[in-house]
């Protein structure tokens, strides 16, 4: 995707996809990851190390630092190019449930940009900014440690086997022997989303992936992905990502 200017930021959606990049930060960077990711990277050095990602968790990158990394699945991924640098060192997979909110907004800006503007844009970046310094500075909640990156592996692999089934979130609690409230503080603290718009955040992640490699028509596809209908899915696209799914479908 062509970087969009927000003001003095830069903004890119990254889309979910394998990848392997190599560079040196010619800008201090923040990135959001929207989904998971698993693979391999290094900072300042040439020993890739194994990472897990959390979704909905930021990074820091200043300039200078170097960046290996590489994934076979990716994961869609927003980066804002500041003009000045933070105070803070580099720093990766951290959580923010204020910036959610904030990094869903300038997603569907960069996914339909004719149709927010330009001002809002900037603005937004430079909450995005704000809500970063503040995650940065702050102590992440103890409840954020339970879902360690073995546990969140194994939600979401419970969240996965059985989205078309319409599973709930009370029964996710119960397969992971938590009662309902901790499961929801856990959720809520380490991916800054409640356990339902989590599952929701999977349902609209299935179906892209679909809408970009599958020939199926819209009603199927929704079916594929939990949606209960083609009409389900659509207003699911456009309240949460500012587009119908017609326009998230790749050209062929």
């Amino acid at each position: 995707m062509t970087p969009y200017a927000a003001g003095p930021y830069r903004l890119m959606l990254l889309p979910q996809q394998p990848y392997e990049a190599r560079y040196v930060a010619t800008a201090p960077v923040l990135g959001f990851a929207f989904d998971g990711q698993t693979g391999l990277h290094a900072f300042n050095s040439d020993r890739l190390r194994p990472f897990r990602t959390r979704p909905n968790s930021f990074a820091y990158i200043p300039t200078g630092c170097m960046v290996q990394s590489r994934s076979t699945t990716g994961g869609e991924y927003l980066t804002l190019s500041l003009p000045n640098a933070l105070a803070a060192p580099q720093a990766t997979n951290l959580s923010a449930p204020r910036l959610c909110a904030t990094a869903r907004r300038l997603r569907q800006g960069l996914l339909a940009p004719g149709r927010v503007d330009p001002l809002e844009m900037e603005a937004l970046a430079g909450r995005f900014i704000e809500a970063a310094i503040e995650a940065l500075d702050t102590p992440p909640p103890r409840a954020a440690g339970w879902l360690t990156p073995q546990r969140l592996a194994r939600l979401d692999a419970l969240i996965d086997a059985h989205l078309t089934e319409g599973i709930t979130v009370a029964a996710l609690a119960a397969a992971l022997d938590l009662s309902d409230g901790f499961f929801s503080r856990a959720v809520k603290a380490s991916l800054g989303v409640s356990p339902q718009a989590y599952l929701l955040d999977r349902k609209l992640s299935r179906a892209r992936a679909l809408l970009r490699t599958s020939p199926d028509d819209l009603t199927n596809i929704a079916l594929a992905a939990g949606f209960s209908s083609h009409a389900h899915l659509s207003a699911a696209c456009r309240r949460y990502l500012g587009v119908p799914p017609s326009a998230l479908r790749k050209p062929r």
